[in-house]
């Protein structure tokens, strides 16, 4: 078959239709099916930032609840679920701010110290990281308030309902 339409075409040039011949080796140099690549770098690009995610909107929303409903407790930690995902909400919009307890807590109804505890639970399962202050001043004799932040982008997001 490809040996017929080569000898086809080679007639064809010999017969003084040279156009008709490049037309017939474009349509045999065309994949049947339809090309999947743009045909300038601007369509690529354009392709590449208004193509939709292929992330479900469901996913992470589901793997907090796993996490809240079965490895919390399968670690021993036994807390409320629905309380511990406001909580862990309301921590996620102190993205790198300084942590105080007793508001948080405050905003929840419980103590100071179950905002604490909370927060301990949630840096030990490797959630949310606390970053210590460097310096301790004796002087003045203050206690100063770690940074928090939640260890992935993605769970940010979900948590501060970003899309």
């Amino acid at each position: 078959m490809f040996l017929e339409s080569t000898k086809q075409l080679l007639l064809n040039i010999q017969a003084g239709a040279l156009r008709l011949a490049y037309q017939e080796r474009a349509r045999l140099a065309k994949p049947p099916w339809p090309s999947p690549l743009p045909a300038t770098l601007k369509q690529a690009f354009t392709l590449i930032l208004t193509a939709r995610r292929h992330k479900p909107d469901w996913a992470t929303p589901a793997l907090n609840r796993h996490f809240l409903n079965t490895d919390l407790p399968a670690l021993g930690i036994s807390v409320d679920p629905q309380l511990m995902h406001r909580y862990w909400r309301r921590l996620a919009h102190l993205q790198g701010q300084l942590f105080n307890a007793s508001t948080l807590a405050g905003s929840l109804g419980i103590s100071a110290s179950s905002s604490t505890r909370y927060l301990d639970h949630l840096c030990d399962t490797l959630m949310v990281r606390r970053l210590e202050p460097h310096f301790v001043n004796l002087i003045k004799r203050l206690v100063k308030s770690p940074k928090v932040s939640v260890r992935d982008s993605g769970l940010l997001h979900s948590l501060l309902s970003i899309h």
